[in-house]
């Protein structure tokens, strides 16, 4: 284990005598806290960072703020066994395990994640996590931490790529969509072994668990635990075995097997528009199967069944990648967005399966002008103001004929940054 670990013993420290009131501040008293005082001594440019984010967004500064520090209190509760919730005994041992592993490579490395990841929020809500990355090299945030280099490395990989797991989980990523992990992996300018690649998925699921519990009003359920694991060593697997092919076929491979788990991943990835990621299984009749009958129920109403609708979607939609889409998909599905489970007499509305089947003509028509794509991820990006899902009128908009129309409209449009093609939808 290393010495230098004067980042951890200060956060450390920090949490022993932490006040939780402090999560219950108002945003605009946040900044003014004598926590936040505090913890702007421990990390000075971390802190300047976000005063200068005031002047971009200031309530994405309060609300990042708040989120930072909480994720750091879980991480620092769960490694001293003090963190309460409604987990199994079980998976928070197996969580604590993973982190102890990522501890006892340096012990600086996941709080130095926790740390920075959204620090690009003020600045890019919709790519934060690009522009965290950009924001820590630029401003060379990790040079005081006595860091090797792969530990940098990796660190500026798993916050470039922190959204991945959860983004696969509820639908919005396809497996194809970690390409973009492994284009990080190949920026790096350096090799890395087993061990590291392990350490950057264990990292990954680690970090996708407590960043969703840095939410006050975020949930976890068991099953996650499983399924964050599942899509994990999905990924592990086939990344080591395309790691000793040959470089000329590496990216072929990795293709071909991440779009086979789309294929079999697809009737799960639709029926994440009824939220079958984050209730499944959470009730008796929430079966996986309950949710793929609303899928295929919702079909025949359409005058489809399930195989064609396949049929019609064809072999791209693993190139798909949708930003933000969540409430959109639900909204299409049930025609309102709530966090809730649907219920057992709960129909399945045909404008979720036009919006799938609009979504891959777009993709189509695109590809069958571009025969050489860079990359081959498509990123559908909905520009909408935050938590507009609460709002009448972007409801409204989301189920009008217009919103069809507004993806029909602009170009994909290929992004070095983003390793994808962008596309635009205003709504």
């Amino acid at each position: 284990m290393r010495t230098e670990n004067n980042i951890h013993k200060a956060f450390q420290n920090f949490f022993l005598d932490f006040d939780e009131n402090f999560f219950n501040l108002a945003s605009e008293k946040i900044i003014r806290s004598k926590e936040i005082k505090l913890f702007s001594h421990i990390v000075p440019k971390w802190f300047e960072i976000f005063k200068k984010g005031i002047n971009s967004d200031q309530n994405e500064v309060f609300r990042t703020l708040k989120h930072t520090i909480r994720t750091l209190y879980v991480y620092y509760s769960i490694m001293n066994n003090q963190f309460e919730c409604d987990i199994k005994e079980t998976n928070i041992k197996l969580l604590k395990n993973q982190l102890e592993k990522i501890y006892n490579y340096n012990s600086q490395l996941f709080p130095l994640i926790l740390l920075f990841h959204d620090i690009g929020r003020p600045f890019n809500r919709t790519w934060h996590n690009i522009e965290s990355k950009k924001i820590i090299q630029n401003n060379s945030l990790l040079d005081k931490f006595n860091l090797g280099e792969n530990e940098k490395y990796i660190i500026l990989t798993v916050i470039e790529q922190h959204l991945l797991l959860g983004t696969i989980f509820t639908g919005e990523s396809s497996y194809l969509g970690s390409i973009s992990l492994w284009n990080s992996i190949n920026n790096l300018g350096t090799n890395l072994s087993n061990a590291d690649m392990d350490l950057i998925f264990n990292s990954l699921y680690c970090f996708t668990l407590i960043d969703i519990w840095g939410y006050e009003y975020s949930t976890i359920y068991d099953h996650y635990f499983d399924h964050y694991s599942e899509i994990r060593q999905h990924l592990a697997n086939i990344f080591k075995k395309a790691w000793d092919l040959n470089k000329n076929i590496q990216e072929d491979f990795l293709q071909i097997e991440l779009s086979k788990l789309d294929f079999n991943n697809l009737k799960w990835r639709i029926a994440c528009s009824l939220r079958i990621f984050q209730f499944v299984n959470t009730k008796d009749y929430l079966t996986r199967d309950f949710y793929f009958s609303k899928i295929e129920e919702g079909l025949q109403k359409a005058k489809m069944g399930w195989e064609k609708f396949e049929k019609i979607l064809g072999q791209n939609h693993p190139k798909i990648q949708f930003k933000y889409a969540l409430p959109i998909m639900m909204i299409l599905a049930t025609e309102k967005f709530k966090r809730k489970s649907i219920e057992k007499n709960a129909e399945t509305h045909p404008k979720i399966f036009q919006f799938w089947k609009l979504s891959c003509e777009k993709l189509n028509k695109f590809l069958s002008k571009n025969n050489e794509l860079i990359s081959p991820l498509c990123y559908y990006v909905f520009n909408l103001p935050r938590t507009w899902f609460s709002e009448k009128k972007y409801i409204d908009l989301v189920k009008s004929r217009q919103f069809i129309i507004n993806i029909k409209k602009n170009d994909f449009q290929f992004n070095r940054e983003i390793f994808g093609y962008l596309l635009n939808i205003q709504i």
